[in-house]
C-alpha cells in the first residue's frame, strides 16, 4: 500500500470517527436544555420535542456547528416568563449555528442575539412578547456577523424591530413576518 492510499484511508477513518462522535441531545425540560447547550459539541443536534420548556435563565450557544431544532413554531415553546435579569433569551457566540422550528416566548430582553459569528441559520423561529410593557428591543438580532440566513421567522411585540440585521455581511432575510 502506498503512503497516499494509507493517508487517505486514515483521513477517512478520522472523518467517520468525528461524525460518529456527534450526538443527538434530547432535553426534556428547560434546565436540561440549559445543560445540553453547555455540553454540546461540534456537530451535535439539540432536538426539542413538542411542548413548553420553562426556562430558568437565559441560554447561550458557545460551541461552533451546533443545531437546535424544535418540533415547529407554536409546537416547541421556550418560555422565559420567569427570567427577568438577562439581556436576551438566547445568545449565540459561535459560528455554524442553526436554530429552527421553535417559539421564544417572553424573552427577558432581546429574543435571539448573535455577535461576531458567521454561517448562521435562523429558520421558522417565532419570538413573541405577550406583555408590551416587558418587551425587549429586538426579536432576532445578528450583529457583526457574516453569512446569515433568516427565513420564515416571525417576531411580535419588540420595542425597536422584530428582525434587525446590524453591521452584517452577506445576510438573506426571506419570507418573514
Amino acid at each position: 500500500m502506498t503512503f497516499r492510499k494509507y493517508a487517505r484511508g486514515l483521513l477517512l477513518c478520522l472523518m467517520l470517527a468525528e461524525a460518529a462522535l456527534a450526538n443527538r441531545l434530547e432535553p426534556s425540560n428547560g434546565q436540561a436544555l440549559y445543560q445540553a447547550l453547555i455540553d454540546a459539541r461540534a456537530g451535535d443536534v439539540v432536538s426539542l420535542r413538542r411542548g413548553v420548556y420553562v426556562m430558568p435563565s437565559d441560554i447561550s450557544i458557545m460551541r461552533a456547528d451546533v443545531a437546535v431544532r424544535g418540533a415547529g413554531k407554536d409546537k416547541t415553546i421556550l418560555d422565559f416568563s420567569a427570567v427577568s435579569d438577562a439581556a436576551q433569551a438566547l445568545l449565540i457566540r459561535a459560528s455554524g449555528v442553526s436554530v429552527s422550528d421553535l417559539t421564544i416566548r417572553n424573552p427577558p430582553g432581546d429574543g435571539v442575539v448573535s455577535r461576531n459569528v458567521g454561517n448562521l441559520t435562523f429558520e421558522s423561529i417565532k419570538v413573541i412578547w405577550q406583555d408590551p410593557k416587558k418587551a425587549g428591543g429586538y426579536g432576532i438580532y445578528p450583529v457583526l456577523a457574516n453569512n446569515v440566513l433568516i427565513k420564515g421567522c416571525e417576531a411580535y411585540g419588540a420595542n425597536e424591530a422584530g428582525i434587525y440585521v446590524g453591521q452584517t455581511k452577506r445576510a438573506q432575510v426571506l419570507d418573514n413576518i
